[in-house]
């Protein structure tokens, strides 16, 4: 019986969500076929996007600024400078500035509060040996080697490209085509593990398949999806125990698409209930 990490709260009770049959198959055609993972690090390896979400919300009451438009989908795959100025429009050059300034001091500062995403370590162990591991990041090559070595010392990533790396920023695909040409790697022979929408744009974009993690309820369309890591090294290990379910929820909205969909897990004895 597959479990994962997701929790909704329906009929009074808490579930575990799954992937959908649809999706478990094609991710595990993906991992089949491909020789190669690509990760993306902010929100796939390392769980910067919370932390980074709390050093937000620090500046923002400091400054007596609204916490209204402040999310992890608002800022994710995304500048600080295009997050802030999406988060708190109508202020100055120099204030966004100052803000960006002193956010990426206190995350430099505080970088070792950073802790892996749920489910890295299991992913990892189920691919190691079988599969080469890279990472493309929009994070600097210190900051991802440096949580490298203090919290996954013993996995080997074949090639990392990082900001330095490129010029023109993910939805962009200019990361993910640099890191297939230095690794000399076909699109083809991937698979790209991504949680934001401009990461996953970006390896589409560069005709990598990719899967999207989404932890936040995104709800992506045209892209198989998982909600946690857990889930990921269930369908690469054990394709056969990935859900069967056959209904449609093509034109129903998304919250009744999962209502209704946990419901299925619970009749048919997928899932179990917690609490």
């Amino acid at each position: 019986m597959m479990q994962v990490q997701e929790m909704l709260p329906i009929f009074g009770q808490t579930v575990n969500t799954v992937a959908t049959s649809d999706e478990s198959q094609l991710i595990s055609r993906s991992f089949s076929v491909a020789r190669h993972v690509i990760f993306d690090f902010d929100g796939v390896i390392a769980d910067s996007e919370e932390f980074q979400l709390r050093i937000w919300e620090e500046l923002l009451r400091e400054h007596a600024l609204s916490l209204e438009g402040l999310s992890i989908t608002v800022i994710a795959g995304i500048s600080d400078h295009l997050a802030i100025e999406r988060i708190c429009s109508g202020l100055t050059a120099a204030v966004y500035d100052g803000l960006v300034a002193e956010k990426k001091r206190r995350c430099s500062e505080r970088a070792w509060q950073i802790r892996p995403v749920p489910g890295i370590h299991e992913l990892l162990r189920s691919v190691h040996g079988s599969m080469r591991l890279h990472i493309c990041s929009s994070s600097s090559l210190s900051a991802i080697r440096d949580f490298l070595q203090r919290v996954l010392p013993h996995f080997l990533f074949d090639s990392i490209v990082s900001r330095e790396d490129y010029s023109r920023r993910k939805p962009d695909p200019e990361p993910y085509l640099t890191l297939l040409s230095r690794a000399q790697v076909l699109s083809t022979e991937a698979v790209v593990i991504e949680d934001s929408f401009t990461g996953v744009q970006a390896a589409q974009a560069a005709g990598i398949p990719v899967i999207h993690l989404d932890r936040y309820g995104q709800n992506l369309t045209n892209v198989p999806s998982v909600t946690s890591l857990q889930t990921l090294a269930t369908c690469r290990n054990r394709p056969s125990h990935a859900v069967r379910l056959t209904a449609s929820f093509s034109r129903i909205t998304p919250i009744q698409r999962r209502v209704s969909f946990a419901k299925l897990l619970i009749e048919q004895g997928h899932v179990t209930t917690v609490r």
